[in-house]
């Protein structure tokens, strides 16, 4: 998320609130509200998540998106007259400061999805810690934007990362690395 926020000159943080509780039913207005945007001719790329609202009264999401500038009243009208909040967020200086401002912003989206909020964001959210557009990632997918941002982090040197769960022993990397590289002949296979 982080690294597709960057990769825009301008991006916006972005809310949409009155969603259902209901996470198929959010998603489909989240999607349609969107895809509404895009029919308009704006180019609209983001990734967003569900939260609760603090006070328990309902739902809302949270997402980072980059494109065209929408006029607020238009927003607002395209959902349904529901309130919508979207604030620029600033370009911040090169490097470093990038990434914490993106590290930031990546961070309030998602802030469900750490620790023992995890389960619940997860349910909340279908599963997935953050949802995006096509567009999002620039073109690129999923492994290939993390495949640069670890470049970025790591000041050009291509490293290879594992997620282990809490409390797991850390693999042996190179058998790890063996069962990826198997996985991926596997389906080139099958392809």
């Amino acid at each position: 998320m982080t690294w597709g926020a960057r990769q825009a000159p301008r991006r916006r943080l972005v809310t949409l609130t009155g969603l259902p509780g209901d996470f198929q039913q959010a998603r489909r207005q989240v999607r349609q509200y969107a895809a509404a945007l895009r029919s308009d001719g704006y180019r609209w790329e983001w990734a967003w998540a569900i939260e609760a609202n603090p006070r328990g009264t309902g739902w809302h999401a949270h997402g980072v998106q980059h494109g065209d500038y929408v006029k607020q009243a238009h927003l607002q009208e395209r959902w349904g007259g529901r309130i919508v909040d979207v604030r620029a967020l600033k370009q911040p200086g090169a490097g470093v400061y990038a990434v914490k401002e993106a590290l930031r912003v990546a961070g309030y989206v998602t802030k469900g999805a750490a620790g023992e909020m995890l389960p619940e964001h997860l349910e909340r959210n279908g599963g997935r810690a953050v949802h995006w557009s096509r567009g999002y990632l620039h073109g690129r997918t999923k492994r290939e934007a993390l495949v640069e941002l670890r470049t970025e982090l790591a000041d050009g040197e291509a490293l290879t990362w594992a997620l282990v769960p809490p409390g797991a022993d850390p693999p042996d990397l190179v058998e790890y690395r063996r069962l990826l590289d198997k996985r991926q002949a596997d389906r080139e296979t099958w392809a």
